[in-house]
């Protein structure tokens, strides 16, 4: 059978890190760990200010946006039970402890298995060394900011872990990396993180490690030229902790999108072709084919619909203006399954891991991942013919051959028309010129049995039964009420954020939606019946005006509450997400319910916090 799947991506990828390599890798970890903290005693004056020894084995952690020594001495001075200062001659000097026995209280102890349980539970972390507990700190917040990120070994550099994955996620090497202090999604992190860590006062660490943050210039400063520090620098020190984090603060280095580019292809192509099309389904809508993703999407989209068009009966009598998000997210599934069986063929060598790393690399462009592996030395080993009919195959296609036909033929148009067209936004009038241009006189290829099925059956309300029709026309009855309903409340959302802005938006498609978001957290569910008050709609707006016509619509994030009626105490709002860095705002119920919505990176919005910071919490009961 054509469209039958009989493998798995990733099935051939090497199996990843053993046990005991992994226990190699914590104890490399540690061991760079404790240098750092050698290094952090030999600077801090203990012999003149005796009680940060004490605190730095209680909150003197080693993470933070400083480099890790400075860092723990500014964790250390930040920690204080009692009121500063603490200069020398105050009530709590005391004999200043050896600096053999303070350093023997950071060391952790390997011949402790649990040294190598990567987060500790609470009742074993309770006995671990501040390194230890720095560790835990450390691999949750980056398993808590960067999303599919497993509980393995973290860099012992938070700031240096941060580029390791932001560059990587970026695929620019030399481009520069964007990571904001300033976003919800780091504050609950680094909250996370303390929590993990065991610091005794996890709000003073979290305020500490952003006050250092916003004000690195000053921080650095007094860092600087002295070993070991003066306790006037350390009074300094102090004094500019008690400031808290500045008001303005700009990015630690300078500044590109994550988001890459599949959120933006997405959001043109959505665009463009809802606009031209509003109940055009997005069946057929591949991202593979000879141009690059965002044309494909469009051409095989409309070929689709001209080839095998939906039957009269089942033709929707109402205007679309909500596309299915299961839909659209099987079509993004089937696509990367077609991706890389097209590359998998050419290069039959590679492995799936391969094919999805230099897929990444060229942004999900296959005509550029096979240029980088070409470059790379690797030598295409099939037609490009077999490698479309893999592809189709892949994908579940319903007839590979037709589609393999039209990937390899040529369409009826000159090709800097057909790029005009395709660069701008699509009209109705673009979508005829391009279904005239279409390779599809012959007739969609079919074997000989089901051409003779066809003949017999002529239509298809002919071929299901009244059950399936009566569920067809259930489900077609709940779609529009859904629509019905989330149009609604977006509108409403979008009327109040254009009164604000005192310019008039208009929605043009919903593109998104996630109707189970609690006001709490998860928990709080059961308490409620499991009644959700929220949801979080993605739409795309487009501002009112003279050049709507040729303006490309705007990602925008809601928060619609679900009652029937507008609520004073739950309020729906709505603002842009289109800058939305995707590992700057996570959110916890949307994530949990695999729907892909982009949350904006700068407002408080539900599922933003409790539920990671209970989470945290749950990773140490046990």
């Amino acid at each position: 059978m054509h469209c039958k799947r009989d493998r798995l991506i990733g099935y051939d990828c090497p199996i990843g890190h053993t046990l005991e390599s992994l226990n190699q890798e914590i104890r490399l970890l540690l061991d760079l760990i404790h240098g750092f903290y050698k290094a952090a005693l030999d600077r801090l004056p203990t012999g003149t200010i005796p009680s940060l020894a004490p605190r730095l084995l209680k909150g003197g952690m080693c993470f933070g946006f400083l480099d890790p020594v400075s860092n723990i001495i500014a964790n250390t001075v930040a920690y204080n039970p009692h009121p500063f200062p603490m200069m020398p001659g105050s009530h709590e000097d005391d004999e200043e402890p050896p600096p053999e026995r303070i350093l023997s209280q950071i060391l952790a102890d390997f011949n402790d298995r649990s040294v190598f349980q990567v987060p500790l539970s609470r009742h074993k972390a309770r006995g671990m060394t501040v390194a230890r507990r720095s560790l835990d700190g450390l691999v949750i917040f980056l398993t808590t900011h960067f999303r599919y990120l497993a509980n393995t070994c973290a860099w012992a550099d938070l700031l240096a872990a941060v580029r390791l994955v932001e560059r990587d996620r970026n695929k620019r090497p030399n481009d520069e990396l964007a990571f904001s202090i300033t976003s919800l999604t780091t504050k609950v992190a680094l909250e996370c993180a303390g929590v993990s860590a065991m610091h005794p006062k996890p709000d003073v660490l979290v305020n500490a490690l952003l006050t250092m943050a916003s004000r690195r210039v000053e921080a650095t400063a007094l860092f600087a030229g002295q070993a070991p520090l003066s306790p006037a620098t350390v009074q300094r020190l102090a004094e500019l902790l008690r400031q808290g984090p500045a008001t303005s603060v700009d990015l630690i280095y300078p500044s590109v999108d994550l988001c890459d580019t599949n959120k933006s292809a997405c959001q043109a192509a959505s665009g463009r072709l809802a606009q031209a099309s509003p109940q055009q389904h997005p069946q057929g809508g591949y991202c593979y084919g000879p141009r690059d993703p965002v044309s494909n999407i469009i051409l095989n989209t409309i070929w689709y619909g001209s080839r095998f068009p939906t039957h009269e009966e089942f033709e929707l009598p109402f205007k679309v203006k909500m596309i299915c998000t299961r839909l659209l997210a099987r079509m993004e599934c089937c696509s990367l399954y077609g991706l890389v069986a097209m590359f998998r063929a050419c290069f039959p060598s590679l492995t799936d891991q391969n094919a999805v790393w230099y897929l990444f690399m060229g942004d999900a462009d296959v005509w550029k991942a096979i240029h980088k592996a070409k470059n790379h030395g690797h030598t295409v080993s099939d037609s490009y013919h077999n490698a479309y009919m893999k592809a189709a195959c892949a994908l579940w296609h319903p007839d590979p051959d037709a589609l393999v036909k039209f990937a390899t033929s040529s369409l009826n148009m000159e090709s800097s028309k057909l790029s005009a067209i395709l660069q701008g936004t699509l009209t109705n009038g673009c979508v005829e010129c391009l279904t005239m241009a279409l390779p599809h006189n012959s007739p969609p290829t079919e074997s000989d049995e089901q051409a003779q099925q066809l003949n017999e059956v002529p239509s298809s309300s002919q071929v299901l039964s009244k059950s399936q029709k009566r569920f067809i026309s259930a489900c077609r009855k709940r779609f529009r009420g859904n629509q019905n309903f989330f149009v609604i409340k977006v509108n409403e959302a979008l009327s109040s954020y254009s009164r604000q802005k005192g310019v008039r938006y208009k929605l043009h498609t919903i593109c998104g939606v996630h109707p189970m978001v609690p006001e709490g957290s998860s928990q709080s569910r059961a308490m409620k019946n499991f009644k959700f008050e929220y949801s979080h709609i993605n739409f795309l707006a487009k501002m009112e005006g003279p050049n709507s016509a040729v303006t490309a619509p705007e990602l925008i994030f809601a928060q619609c509450n679900n009652s029937v009626k507008e609520q004073p105490k739950r309020p729906s709002w709505c603002t842009p997400a289109s800058q939305s860095c995707i590992d700057n705002a996570r959110c916890f119920s949307c994530e949990f319910n695999g729907t892909k919505i982009v949350h904006p990176s700068n407002w408080a919005y539900c599922g933003y916090s409790e539920d990671f910071n209970l989470l945290a919490q749950r990773r140490m009961a046990f």
